[in-house]
């Protein structure tokens, strides 16, 4: 069987099943045998839920997430280390904000030290988020969050603040305690009445000691597909 039929045939298989547009047009940049990651949030679970269902896809998986690894083993899903996966063809991911220009805030889920390793592991790296998150200036209501070592967190957060920014300690939702990354580290969401000055304001925190990385991704999305109320999907492409 050809590699372009067996294509044909996983999308005929995602129209016939009422697959959502999104993941169907997601599907369309899968071929067989590819290393796939699969990042968090909602779209990309329901990607993994499809992908689950095709095995003779044969495709090599991995995950910069915990929780997708191990919604991804109840579906069946086996997951490779980096160090195993090594070349990613494409990798699926979410985003809490993002523009024109693909640049993204990656915030909320505080992984975006692994997520980033996956991305710049990955020949295409593609973002599937509602259209509302399509935005000219990057969402303010979205912090730019940092992952620090603890012992360097209270003059950094002092320093942030002497900058004109607003910071706050990420506290666990469950504990009564700070969170703390899969490293062990600190976050810090850092606001802003408008993100205009973004670029600026990252590159001094990515310079200072004791910073690990921050949640915007700059260069490193290359596509992005979204979706409005109307399940209408609007493809953007960055051309490296």
């Amino acid at each position: 069987r050809s590699i372009n039929g067996s294509i044909e045939q996983h999308l005929a298989i995602a129209r016939c099943c009422s697959i959502e547009p999104l993941i169907e047009r997601a599907l369309g940049l899968i071929k067989p045998h590819m290393h796939v990651s699969l990042g968090g949030g909602h779209n990309v679970a329901n990607l993994a839920r499809v992908l689950a269902a095709q095995p003779e896809l044969d495709l090599q998986f991995g995950t910069p997430s915990e929780l997708t690894e191990q919604t991804g083993a109840k579906l069946g899903l086996t997951f490779q280390p980096l160090s195993q996966l090594g070349h990613i063809d494409v990798a699926f991911d979410g985003c809490d904000s993002i523009n024109p220009e693909l640049v993204a805030l990656k915030s909320n889920g505080g992984i975006h030290v692994f997520e980033k390793l996956y991305a710049i592991n990955a020949d295409r790296y593609v973002i599937l988020a509602p259209a509302s998150r399509l935005t000219p200036v990057l969402n303010p209501a979205v912090p730019l969050a940092v992952e620090v070592l603890p012992l360097v967190a209270p003059t950094l957060e002092r320093q942030i603040v002497q900058r004109g920014y607003q910071v706050t300690r990420r506290t666990g939702e469950r504990v009564a305690s700070f969170a703390r990354t899969p490293n062990g580290n600190f976050l810090l969401d850092c606001h802003a009445d408008s993100w205009n000055d973004i670029h600026e304001f990252n590159a001094w925190l990515q310079s200072q000691s004791g910073v690990v990385a921050t949640s915007l991704f700059e260069n490193i999305v290359t596509g992005l597909l979204t979706f409005d109320e109307n399940n209408q999907i609007q493809a953007y492409r960055k051309d490296l």
